[in-house]
């Protein structure tokens, strides 16, 4: 890390790199003890990198930075690992939307546990998207602009 010359970006490059520590050592002990094939690990960001910040992110090649409308604020990298995600899906790239929002009920989907929303009585924001995640649909709006 000593090739970094930003003292922020080297804090930050230590950080992801104890974080990948941190689900190699999870993913370890899931495997050890089987229940690796029965979890869901879901990895997320927040927003874009704030590039005019003197820890200089970088959301190229989508233009915009936090806090703005443009794809380089919101459109970030996730993952979902699961073992009910189709083979041939697997390290593939989803373009459709999706929104923190969706999170909530895509787990419960996953979950195979959609009634507790419906008894509960909550109204939610966000979609279901677990369908998509696994292919059986095709969300073609992948338009982030209002019209």
């Amino acid at each position: 890390l000593s090739s970094i010359p930003n003292d922020e970006r080297r804090v930050y490059a230590t950080m992801t790199i104890l974080v990948d520590e941190a689900i190699s050592n999870m993913t370890s002990a899931l495997t050890t003890h089987g229940l690796y094939d029965d979890t869901f690990i879901i990895v997320a960001s927040d927003n874009g990198a704030n590039p005019m910040a003197s820890t200089a992110g970088s959301n190229y090649p989508l233009r915009g930075l936090k806090g703005y409308l443009f794809e380089g604020a919101f459109r970030v990298n996730a993952l979902v690992r699961s073992s009910l995600i189709p083979t041939e899906l697997r390290g593939s790239t989803f373009n459709g939307l999706f929104h923190v929002t969706d999170w909530l009920p895509t787990i419960l989907s996953m979950l195979n546990r959609t009634d507790y929303l419906s008894e509960s009585g909550l109204l939610l924001d966000g979609v279901d998207q677990w369908d998509a995640l696994l292919g059986r649909y095709t969300n073609t709006n992948t338009n982030t602009e209002s019209e």
